[in-house]
């Protein structure tokens, strides 16, 4: 058995670096691109690192608050932006170079966004406090098609980017699981 091999778990030579986190640092991770986002408070930046660091970028977005959950569709051409309960933003990207923003609030006047994913390149959902809200995502026409809502109470959730399986869980007690797989262009309930 070669040395490579016999490893779990083998940390890297260059670590990512970002500011300490506090009242103008925020930081997050995406899952699906395995990039970390370092968001400055007062001028808006966004620092992009990855260990690929030909993904490595700074990107200014739109001052409208603080940013509660970021992350790039699967091909890094738009980036939605949490900042409330109800309104994902998103922002076309060319050359990781701002272009004009544009949102979604979640359908549901008491329901709120506890959490959306990246289910393909362009398609996106929203888990939400009342369901999940699936939506094609056109950067082209700046605009979001709702394709599919599943109505069940969510307790929390776990989303598997390798897998494009969410798993919602529900009941007074948060013991009943919610399966759902998606696939491009096709929801799996």
């Amino acid at each position: 058995m070669s040395t490579s091999s016999s490893h779990y778990i083998v940390l890297s030579r260059d670590p990512l670096r970002f500011d300490a986190v506090g009242r103008s640092n925020s930081v997050f991770f995406d899952e699906a691109n395995k990039e970390v986002f370092a968001v400055t408070g007062g001028n808006n930046e966004v620092f992009v690192k990855s260990l690929d660091t030909r993904r490595n970028a700074t990107i200014r977005i739109p001052d409208k608050g603080p940013v509660a959950s970021i992350k790039f569709s699967l091909d890094h051409k738009v980036l939605a932006i949490q900042r409330t309960p109800q309104i994902v933003d998103f922002v076309n990207l060319e050359n990781k170079v701002e272009a004009r923003d544009y949102s979604q609030q979640c359908k549901g006047k008491v329901t709120q966004v506890i959490g959306f994913q990246w289910t393909g390149v362009n398609e996106i959902v929203f888990i939400t406090n009342q369901g999940i809200q699936f939506y094609q995502v056109s950067p082209e026409r700046q605009t979001l098609k709702l394709v599919k809502t599943y109505s069940v109470s969510v307790k929390w959730f776990v989303f598997s980017c390798e897998l494009n399986v969410l798993l919602l869980s529900s009941g007074p007690s948060g013991n009943t699981i919610h399966p759902y797989m998606f696939r491009v262009n096709f929801t799996l309930v």
